[in-house]
């Protein structure tokens, strides 16, 4: 019998194909797969490369984590070419199948802040989540919401509403810009991308650890606002932790914020350390009856 385990998010997806015995058959990687930030054919494609990598053809069971399945549109999108991967096929958030990792199906909360991002909590009956509906709606504390609050404060700045600091003179370097013009032409003429406005995060991140006012009110109000949501679903689950994964929480500046804003409820952050592709083969596993077996060598490495 063939496991496979996918964890397709926003910036790259992974694949770990496997027996019920847990010998490993081979592992595989593609690009981002959040269907509203880059297509549905676009991730889907990057879904099925990793699985090909993987060396397996028609696996028994699939489970596949993917990031932007908030809706039920957003599953019945993604069902009918997610069942093409295997013969028995099980979609979940991604965000559920890292928490599951983590706690191997136990109550628990992880909260992810990468390119967008998403809390989600599970008390063995019930799922729950927030920060997760998109870039529109959603995303509070990601690389994506601080890259259009900086890239807010720049205009600002362009107009002569406020002056320039670090943090705009390192974007307009950055962008590649030099006048608004310019700004406005970056923003709407060259069209929406995600992945872009989101890669601003960094000179907000490299702006707030040399003291920029600007950068560091924006990562301030980031972790307290990812703070606030990840400790209101903690209440809810009934646990004093909160696992936090991507790649926003590598900087240790906005790690230290976002703990000291969870600390004040009464809930301990720590860094989620399996992947959320092991989450999905242990979730495959479950479904095959083959239980912790697959996983065993890897929880005691």
């Amino acid at each position: 019998m063939i496991l496979v385990g996918v964890d397709a998010g926003g910036t790259h997806t992974r694949a770990i194909a496997c027996t019920c015995d847990g010998e490993e058959i081979g592992r595989g990687r593609a690009g981002p797969a959040n269907f509203h930030n880059v297509g549905l054919e676009v991730a889907m494609e990057n879904v099925r490369k990793a699985v090909a990598e993987t060396g397996v053809k028609d696996p028994d069971f699939v489970c596949l984590g993917m990031a932007g399945l908030d809706t039920k549109r957003d599953l019945e999108l993604v069902r009918p070419l997610a069942e093409r991967l295997g013969k028995r096929v099980r979609l979940e958030h991604d965000g559920f199948v890292t928490l599951y990792a983590q706690t191997l199906g136990e109550p628990g909360v992880i909260t992810i802040s990468g390119t967008g991002s998403a809390v989600v909590g599970y008390d063995k009956k019930r799922k729950i989540r927030a920060a997760n509906m998109g870039w529109l709606l959603g995303d509070e504390g990601s690389a994506y919401w601080m890259g259009r609050e900086a890239l807010r404060t720049l205009t600002r700045a362009m107009q002569g509403m406020t002056k320039h600091g670090l943090m705009t003179k390192m974007m307009k370097e950055k962008v590649g810009i030099k006048t608004l013009d310019d700004l406005v032409e970056w923003a709407y003429y060259n069209g929406h991308r995600v992945s872009e406005i989101a890669g601003i995060a960094q000179v907000v991140e490299m702006a707030a650890r040399q003291g920029d006012p600007s950068a560091l009110r924006i990562m301030s109000t980031a972790a307290k606002e990812l703070a606030y949501q990840s400790t209101k679903v903690a209440l809810k689950v009934g646990v004093d932790k909160v696992y936090v994964v991507g790649g926003v929480f590598e900087s240790k500046l906005y790690f230290d914020m976002f703990s000291q804003e969870t600390g004040k409820k009464g809930v301990k952050t720590e860094r989620a350390e399996r992947e959320g592709v092991l989450g999905s083969l242990l979730l495959a596993s479950n479904d095959a009856g083959c239980g912790l077996k697959p996983l065993e060598r890897r929880l005691r490495s």
